[in-house]
């Protein structure tokens, strides 16, 4: 059986960072992926595989810095997620569902956590240790861990009192607007209860001193 915990992480400066390239660097990659496999329909009429993406991707790494500053098998769970959106998206046509929901290029607010889904990762304590970041970040491990750790998740909490909690649309406030109303989906709450239910959505619990903190969600068996 498999079971989930929630962390939160303490990066310093440098760390963070090396975390926000992570994130950003993924960000790229999926929107990247995304147009390619546009273009190749839409020109060649071509389905593109993940298997024919994760073997563009070795090459896209000769001349991309950044994408060899992020651990491989994090890639590649961008390129999965991708074929997953894909596949719903095609299963929602077969299905003749009225909002068919094809994957969406990414903005920068709108693409929040990264994933190690097999290895590049170490907890040591309270320190968790990442491939490609440097040191061991500082993590509030408040819970016992049962079992081996099978995967690792990083979360930014950055625009949580921002995003719609239900839809996940950008819904700009300003610090004196105090109730969330989102077009989009028609949601109306507190703001602060928006904020915290999108955190919860996140996987965090939190932002703790005023420190730069990401949500670390781990799962075992």
């Amino acid at each position: 059986m498999k079971t989930a915990y929630k962390f939160r992480l303490y990066p310093n400066r440098q760390q963070e960072a090396q975390l926000a390239l992570t994130l950003d660097t993924c960000r790229h990659l999926w929107n990247k992926a995304l147009a390619d496999r546009k273009n190749a329909w839409e020109r060649e009429g071509i389905t593109r595989s993940y298997e024919d993406q994760a073997a563009l991707l070795v090459f896209e790494k000769q001349s991309n810095h950044n994408l060899n500053a992020v651990h491989s098998q994090v890639e590649q769970d961008v390129l999965r997620r991708l074929q997953k959106s894909v596949d719903n998206f095609f299963r929602r046509v077969r299905e003749g569902a009225r909002k068919k929901g094809y994957p969406r290029f990414k903005s920068i607010n709108r693409y929040s956590s990264v994933t190690y889904p097999q290895s590049g990762f170490k907890l040591n304590g309270s320190l968790l240790i990442l491939s490609k970041i440097s040191g061991g970040i500082r993590t509030f491990v408040h819970r016992p861990i049962a079992g081996r750790i099978k995967t690792v998740v990083l979360v930014n909490p950055y625009n949580t009192s921002q995003r719609c909690s239900a839809c996940g649309e950008i819904v700009p406030k300003k610090l004196k607007d105090r109730v969330h109303i989102c077009s989009r989906c028609g949601l109306i709450i507190c703001r602060d209860l928006n904020a915290s239910m999108g955190i919860r959505t996140l996987g965090l619990r939190g932002i703790a001193c005023g420190e730069p903190t990401y949500g670390f969600g781990l799962c075992t068996k």
